[in-house]
């Protein structure tokens, strides 16, 4: 699920991706990455938003907000070498 927000007295617009349980191995689930796809559909079209990705549930050392944000961080590089 995928919510946009405007506080107009300090900050820009926000781009809210919330988690999703990883898989039990530390890997994606589909709807995570889904989710993660939409937000950049989001970040396209709004350049100056943050994007915030929640989740903290761990699985292999690791959660989903740091393999949302390190995910965003690759796609991001890729694109901007197309």
């Amino acid at each position: 699920m995928i919510y946009t927000l405007r506080i107009e007295l300090c900050c820009p617009l926000a781009i809210v991706a919330l988690g999703y349980a990883l898989n039990p191995d530390g890997s994606k689930h589909l709807l995570l990455v889904q989710r993660l796809e939409t937000a950049l559909k989001f970040a396209k079209q709004l350049l100056d938003a943050l994007i915030v990705v929640m989740g903290g549930v761990p699985q292999n050392n690791r959660t989903e907000a740091i393999l949302m944000a390190e995910c965003l961080i690759i796609w991001e590089a890729v694109l901007s070498h197309q």
